[in-house]
């Protein structure tokens, strides 16, 4: 009976030793990784969110929440028209949106001041972070825009009047952090 007590002590008295050689070995791998994931194509930047944006709402809630000096990128497909066809006035446009000649000669009345980014296109897909943050241009893609401020991104449409709108964008977002 000794014998077997001893056995099965022996075995629970190795289980820190196998733990801590197990540890050792994660933190092995994670550094080995760290070092060799770029050159392997492995990127901290991964695909976080894909969202269909519409052009009815001024601004979307991606859900996604960014630190001071986390990156963004984004790519967007589809399109949207600043008009539906009953209004008819202006065919669809991608995610870079209309010129301002282009729109101005379709509807003379169109004040640039008005919209949300008056330097930015109208129909362009704009971003923000927080619900009171600077907007940014994203057009059809952005790359490593560094947040402003912590908070949550909002994408939207660079128009005034959003009840004629039609269409949608469908976007690709990813999120690099600030040590990544």
């Amino acid at each position: 009976m000794a014998e077997k007590e001893t056995k099965q002590r022996g075995w629970w008295t190795s289980l820190p030793g196998i733990l801590t050689q197990l540890a050792a070995l994660i933190i092995a791998l994670t550094g080995l990784l760290t070092l060799l994931g770029p050159k392997l194509g492995l990127s901290r930047d991964e695909i976080d969110a894909v969202r269909r944006i519409t052009p009815k709402e001024s601004w979307h809630d991606t859900g996604l929440w960014f630190s001071l000096g986390d990156t963004v990128s984004i790519t967007a497909d589809g399109s949207w028209t600043l008009s539906d066809e009953a209004h008819g006035k202006y065919p669809p446009t991608s995610a870079d949106g209309w010129t301002w000649p282009d729109l101005q000669s379709r509807d003379p009345a169109a004040n640039q001041l008005s919209f949300p980014k008056p330097d930015a296109a109208p129909g362009a897909l704009l971003g923000r972070i927080g619900t009171d943050g600077e907007v940014f241009l994203v057009g059809k893609h952005i790359s490593r825009h560094r947040a402003p401020a912590g908070g949550k991104l909002y994408l939207g449409i660079n128009d005034t009047r959003l009840d004629d709108n039609a269409g949608s964008i469908e976007v690709s977002i990813k999120q690099g952090k600030l040590n990544g």
